[in-house]
């Protein structure tokens, strides 16, 4: 699993631009992207409610553990009871796992809903709202953007809190201040005249 939770990170590095070693979930939330294990929660749930819903074969419903009794009338009686587990193993597995996945969403609802209504409840849970480009098509100016907001970009404050070693200081060579994002781009004397001199 973590092979493949790699394989993401190096496919949103190679969509962004953005520098190995940037945070991955600020990654994941510029992109919109839940990460693989939440979307292998997410299917386990959706198999859980086609279990219920009885879309699969019988057997697999015998597997279920039973519905807990609700103590009051206005309980949610949908819950199963949680499988009691000796190793951890045996709690990653499949049922154990997914029924108790399965008992913490279904509190939102009074009854069992519909696979639309629970597949757009859990998306709201798990995936972070893709955050706006601008319209921009810019490759390269792009990339740029993106490292800037990811916290890892070639100026030199970024570059000191990852530890580059040829970059002891983050001072600006403008000597007005640290060169961090808000340095760059509303305060540094260099790029302000790099930008209203562009053939410079």
């Amino acid at each position: 699993m973590e092979k493949v939770e790699r394989i993401q990170y190096q496919a949103a590095l190679a969509i962004t631009g953005a520098w190995q070693g940037s945070n991955r979930s600020k990654l994941y939330e510029e992109l919109g992207w839940e990460t693989l294990s939440s979307r292998r929660w997410f299917r386990r749930i959706l198999h859980i409610h086609k279990i219920v819903s009885n879309k699969t074969p019988c057997y697999l419903k015998d597997k279920l553990p039973p519905y807990r009794r609700p103590l009051y009338r206005q309980n949610n009686s949908n819950k199963f009871y949680e499988t009691r587990c000796r190793s951890q193993r045996f709690m990653s597995s499949f049922f154990p796992n997914a029924t108790s996945s399965w008992n913490n969403v279904i509190t939102h609802f009074d009854t069992i809903p519909s696979v639309d209504i629970l597949r757009k409840h859990i998306l709201s849970l798990i995936r972070p709202k893709e955050k706006n480009i601008f319209a921009i098509h810019d490759p390269l100016g792009l990339r740029y953007l993106f490292q800037l907001r990811l916290g890892l970009s070639s100026l030199r404050y970024h570059k000191m809190c990852h530890n580059f070693m040829d970059t002891p200081s983050a001072n600006c060579p403008c000597d007005n201040g640290i060169e961090d994002t808000d340095h760059y781009l509303f305060w540094c004397p260099f790029f302000c005249y790099s930008k209203s001199n562009p053939s410079d």
